[in-house]
């Protein structure tokens, strides 16, 4: 039977492989067949269309020629003369010539009939591609594009070929002199058989605006010119969409540079490259792409040609796009690189980028994101708003219709609540405008609609609209043609917006219309009588200036009809003329009826509106009070009672705010920094509060979970009751969500509790049962991204139950009830395990802040009956207010210290006088401090240390450079660090650090004891290091230890026993004293360890108080080659049983003097052991 299930093991597993096989196969076999077909289409052309169309330039030739003779014929005929010589021969010339006359004409007449329908304007067809080439050496910069960071900073992305270039960035105002550098980072990826180059990404800054920058990358290469966009209106920006990289995408680039780059913004709703599964158009749309893309930023959002999923063969959607083009989402809060904002011209302008192909319905992150984002904006500051999306929510195409209609219903209120201005799509390769609206009616509030998805693409062009669409009444100018469009803000409140079409030798300028701010329209506060007048003259206005419109530039449809003769023109003209007087005359009438119609109300007297409301009286969207910061102070000062229910009231708003905006604002890099504010606040009090935010913020914004996780961990330590009642609240939460198959609740769930081990990993494995037991596609799916957040942990603390849970992900692989798409997650999340959870690390290293005894970790199970105590969330009053807070004040003090305690009471009573005498004496005695909470010195400082580190020739030039760098008293531990940071990510160990490591110990007794601080750091965290890192940690110590440049005493926070040490401690020992014999030789080591003063700072690796601990201590030393140290410990433990014996009786003696006959000292036991273990060897030997 066993010998049976390994056969059908065996079988399956080789049908398995077989069928990846087949797949993998027809998956090359279709790519070599759809290459095969460009081949054959491009012959076609090149040998039957080119010939095709020679053949008719020569017969038009003929014709014309023919036509040319003929009428002559006929002309000497009407003369009475001969154009043969003979009446026989001018007869049938004659004849022919008439024929072939009526012939020509009528052909003429078909052409003109044909051509009447295109406007004068021939369309073009689609062109072939363009392909560039990269010359260069393989470190020199390509597909070199920049892209805005904040309002201060660029990113500058570029490839190289070589794995290796530094992704440095230098640059200057000057050519040639750079005077800042910034480093960035560097990615790769593969697809199927093409693996990219190394892809930098480094962010400059902070620059200043309008100005011209010169810059290179990675050290090599030529050098690029940007131009950073203004801080303040008029801005342009350039739109266009699906790009391509055709002949027309050419001319399309030549036309958007050709005013000397005269715009400060490229944007781009989607389809880029079209590269469609083949990567190296990817490379070749960078290239062709760089001149315009390395001067100004380019701010792109994704379409449909950048999926490029291949789920068989583990391919991630959108993998290319990602890596090559890294747009600002964590500067805007975004948890996707999909869809992000930035503002520009300082503010005045917000750019929302949309994905057409990320999750936007109901509940999902994107929708959050963008409520989150559209909430922030201040239309009094930002008076434009902008947004671009690749599916159109309206199209009048025959191309792609409906295709956007799904996001338009989940998202269009969102942006017509916002009162967004204008909405840029792509996806339909034509240009169509449609005036305002919201849901698909004509609305003035609403946000103006084009789609210019008309960049150039390889596909051609969409030509055919539909006539008879619902939204054709609201669709103001629509043509088939490639171009680019220019939106140029030149103000507050207007805007002027042209689109560009493509001719061979320049752009012309086809539709243009100056478009109002949207903040003009009827805002909530005015009176009806004035919302109704202003509505009335901006209709009558918007009728003008369509009527203008449309003359200046008609729709394709109206060029459709127009004719072509001169006759035509001229009473189309006259006409133009007749309504430009009418309009002028109706103008000028309703001027005047409307003077009189506005003075005469002025007669009666009106009554007074009611004053605007103040600061303090804004209701808020909750139906709230907004009280401003130093109103609120203000009240709670006046208040005399401090335990009054109207104090609390006032503290509690407070405490809510603080709370709240403390939880909203923690990030990776400042999490260290809030910590201390939010223990300043009364969390006793507030813990429903602070689990309610928690909970909120974390759900709002997915990406940041972990940094949620680390920030509630920190509190747990000092308050594990609020770490529980979270806990309680997160797992009611995930059994609500189950119960109602909320997949999306299910997905955005805090699982990094269990990596933070607040939570017990039994929670974990509880929950991924559940969910595994009666699987469906959405719990399978749940289950894989669980695991994928937790399986790092799970491995460490329970690889038994990880297993488990892995079999029974095997058996639903097996069974196949599930979807495809679902199987095929399954079986990327085993080859993740496999990887070891790479990428999916525990918990990142920053976000690594709670020593692991001072973890608490809960245990609760799903079937426990839980209070999430929800009465914490609303204002109680407490007859005990004023002790519970003196109570929070004393624990606040014995969690942060006396000092910040001492310094906020003062703070405090220092403010509340100067509130109460209103002195300005006193308020010029007192001066500001302000301190760098963000750390940015320090941050410049660490890259200037890097930089130069990783930037000299060798040690001493290095150190020469270092030296001349101006340290703060206190910041040579700074240098410390990252000399051992940059040591350690070296891939084998390089003499070069150990020896700058050397020569600042020796000049500067500071250093020595820095890196002495250092040593007891890196041992004490030593379990956290890789391998790699840690054989380079030791070496580096060991350098410094044989060269005498650090003192030797540091191996007193060894000890070597086998319960103070771990697999990765033994290690570093290992390699340690490894070192040391290498360098100083075995005699003159065990010399130094021999030293008698220098003993006591060697009894731990030498430990004499135990013989077990000895025996370790010898056993390890001699396992690692190094048993020649050991000979003095090896004469002591075998001299130990004598000295026991020595020290025993004195102790025998002592204890039976004794009455309670409980003296003896911790060797008396030791004796025993040892005394009866030799007796049972004498009684061995003497059996044998």
């Amino acid at each position: 039977m066993a010998a049976s299930s390994c056969d059908r093991g065996d079988t399956r597993k080789k049908l398995q492989i077989t069928v990846v096989f087949l797949v993998r196969t027809l998956l090359l076999a279709c790519i070599i067949a759809r290459g095969v077909l460009a081949l054959i289409r491009v012959a076609f052309r090149v040998a039957v269309v080119a010939p095709a169309r020679s053949l008719v330039a020569v017969a038009g030739a003929a014709f014309s020629a023919v036509n040319a003779r003929c009428a002559w014929c006929l002309e000497q005929a009407a003369l009475g003369r001969s154009c043969t010589g003979t009446v026989l021969g001018d007869a049938v010339v004659g004849a022919m010539a008439s024929s072939w006359r009526l012939l020509l004409q009528g052909i003429t007449s078909l052409v003109f009939l044909c051509a009447r329908g295109a406007d004068e304007y021939v369309r073009p067809p689609p062109s072939p591609l363009v392909l560039t080439a990269h010359g260069k050496p393989a470190s020199h910069p390509q597909q070199v594009h920049i892209s805005m960071v904040g309002e201060k900073n660029m990113r500058i992305s570029w490839v190289t070929d070589d794995l290796n270039a530094p992704s440095v960035v230098e640059y200057g105002t000057s050519p040639g002199k750079y005077t800042a550098s910034a480093t960035g980072d560097h990615t790769t990826y593969r697809y199927f058989l093409y693996k990219s180059g190394a892809i930098h990404h480094a962010t400059i800054g902070p620059l200043e605006a309008s100005t011209t920058y010169h810059y290179r990358c990675g050290k090599a290469g030529d050098e690029f010119t940007l131009r950073t966009p203004p801080a303040r209106l008029p801005v342009e920006f350039v739109v266009v969409g699906d790009l391509g990289q055709t002949k027309w995408t050419a001319s399309t680039l030549s036309h958007i540079g050709g005013g000397g780059g005269d715009y400060d913004v490229l944007l781009l709703p989607g389809d880029l490259s079209y590269a469609d599964t083949q990567q190296p158009l990817w490379d070749t749309f960078g290239r062709l792409v760089q001149p315009l893309a390395s001067a100004r930023p380019w701010m792109v959002t994704e379409g449909n040609h950048e999926i490029e999923a291949l789920p068989v063969v583990g391919i991630a959607p959108f993998a290319a796009y990602n890596a090559r083009w890294r747009m600002p989402r964590e500067e805007s809060g975004s948890p996707s690189n999909l869809y992000y904002s930035f503002d520009a011209a300082g503010g005045a302008a917000h750019v929302v980028m949309l994905g057409s192909y990320a999750e936007f319905e109901e509940g999902s992150p994107q929708r959050a994101w963008l409520e989150r984002d559209l909430a922030g904006v201040d239309r009094r500051r930002t008076p434009w708003l902008l947004a671009l999306v690749h599916a159109p929510w309206y199209n009048t195409n025959e191309a792609h219709q409906g295709e956007g209609e799904r996001m338009r219903r989940a998202m269009e209120s969102l942006l017509y609540e916002a009162r967004v201005d204008v909405v840029f799509a792509g996806h339909v390769h034509a240009y169509e405008r449609f005036t305002r609206i919201y849901d698909n009616e004509a609305d003035s509030r609403g946000p103006m609609y084009i789609t210019i998805g008309d960049g150039g693409n390889r596909e051609g062009l969409a030509l055919k609209f539909i006539k008879g669409h619902k939204s054709a009444h609201l669709s103001e100018f629509r043509e088939a043609s490639f171009g680019h469009g220019r939106l140029r803000v030149l103000n507050e409140t207007s805007a002027v917006w042209t689109w560009h079409r493509n001719d061979d030798q320049f752009a012309t300028v086809r539709d243009e219309i100056w478009t109002p701010m949207s903040q003009v329209r009827s805002a909530p506060e005015l009176d009806s009588r004035r919302r109704r007048r202003d509505s009335d003259d901006e209709s009558g206005e918007r009728d003008l200036d369509t009527r203008r419109h449309r003359r200046r530039s008609p729709s394709s449809e109206s060029c459709s009809s127009s004719g072509d003769d001169d006759r035509s023109r001229r009473h189309r003209h006259d006409e133009s003329s007749r309504r430009r007087q009418r309009d002028q005359s109706h103008r000028r009438d309703r001027g005047g009826h409307d003077e009189r119609r506005r003075r005469s109300p002025q007669r009666r007297k009106e009554p007074t509106p009611p004053p605007p409301l103040l600061p303090e009286m804004i209701p808020g969207r909750t139906g709230g009070i907004y009280i401003p910061p130093f109103r609120m102070a203000q009240m709670m000062r006046e208040v005399e009672d401090k335990s009054s229910a109207e104090y609390q009231r006032l503290s509690w708003d407070a405490l809510k705010k603080s709370i709240n905006g403390l939880v909203n604002k923690v990030n990776a890099t400042n999490v260290k920094n809030i910590v201390p504010e939010l223990f300043a606040e009364n969390l006793v009090r507030g813990r429903g509060l602070f689990c309610q935010s928690c909970i909120k913020s974390q759900m709002a914004s997915p990406g940041f979970t972990d940094v949620f996780a680390a920030l509630v961990a920190i509190v747990n330590t000092k308050f594990p009751e609020i770490g529980r009642l979270l806990l309680v609240r997160v797992v009611l939460q995930l059994k609500r969500a189950y119960k109602r198959n909320d997949k999306v609740t299910f997905l955005n769930s805090p699982f990094q509790l269990d990596m933070q081990v607040i939570a017990h990993e039994l929670v974990a494995l509880e929950l991924l049962t559940v969910l595994l037991e009666n699987p469906t596609d959405d719990s399978v799916e749940v289950a894989v991204g669980f695991v994928k957040e937790c399986g790092a942990m799970l491995q460490d603390l329970s690889p038994q139950g990880l297993h488990a849970i892995f079999e029974r992900f095997r058996g639903i692989l097996q069974e196949g009830e599930i979807d495809k798409r679902v199987q095929f997650l399954i079986e990327g999340l085993f080859a993740i395990r496999k990887a070891k959870f790479q990428g999916f690390p525990a918990i990142r290293p920053e976000l690594d802040l709670v020593e692991q005894e001072d973890q608490f970790t809960h245990e609760i199970s799903l079937e426990d009956e839980l209070d999430p105590e929800t009465n914490l969330n609303v204002f109680r009053g407490n007859p005990n207010f004023a002790e519970d807070e003196k109570a929070y004040e004393n624990l606040k003090r014995s969690i942060l210290g006396a000092e910040s305690s001492d310094d906020e009471e003062g703070s405090d009573d220092s403010s509340d006088e100067d509130a109460e005498e209103e002195s300005d004496d006193e308020e010029d005695e007192e001066q500001m401090e302000i301190r760098d909470q963000t750390e940015t010195n320090l941050i410049n400082l660490r890259r200037t240390i890097y930089s130069t580190i990783m930037s000299s020739v060798d040690f001493e030039e290095a150190g020469h450079k270092l030296l001349k760098i101006k340290l703060e008293p206190g910041q040579e531990m700074e240098l410390c660090i990252m000399l051992l940071e940059c040591c350690s990510q070296e891939r084998t160990y390089l003499r070069y650090y150990g020896l700058l490591g050397q020569r600042f110990c020796m000049i500067n007794k500071v250093y020595q004891d820095n890196f002495e601080k250092c040593f007891v750091q890196q041992y004490s965290m030593i379990h956290r290091l890789e391998t790699n890192k840690l054989r380079n940690v030791a070496k580096f110590f060991a350098h410094l230890l044989g060269t005498d440049a650090l003192p030797w005493h540091v191996l007193a926070y060894i000890r070597l026993t086998e319960e103070d040490t771990t697999s990765s401690s033994r290690i570093f020992i290992k390699i340690l004293f490894q070192e040391l014999s290498e360098h100083l030789g075995i005699r003159l080591l065990n010399e130094r360890l021999n030293d008698p003063n220098m003993q006591d700072s060697f009894d731990s690796i030498f430990p004499k108080d135990h013989p077990k601990n000895t025996r370790f201590s010898i056993n390890f030393f001699t396992s690692i080659g190094l048993g020649g140290i050991t000979e003095t410990l090896r004469e002591y433990l075998k001299n130990m049983p004598r000295l026991i014996m020595q020290k025993q009786k004195p102790a025998s003696s002592e204890s039976d003097s004794s009455d309670s006959g409980s003296g003896s000292d911790s060797y008396s036991s030791e004796s025993e052991s040892s005394s009866d273990e030799s007796d049972r060897k004498r009684n061995k030997r003497r059996k044998k």
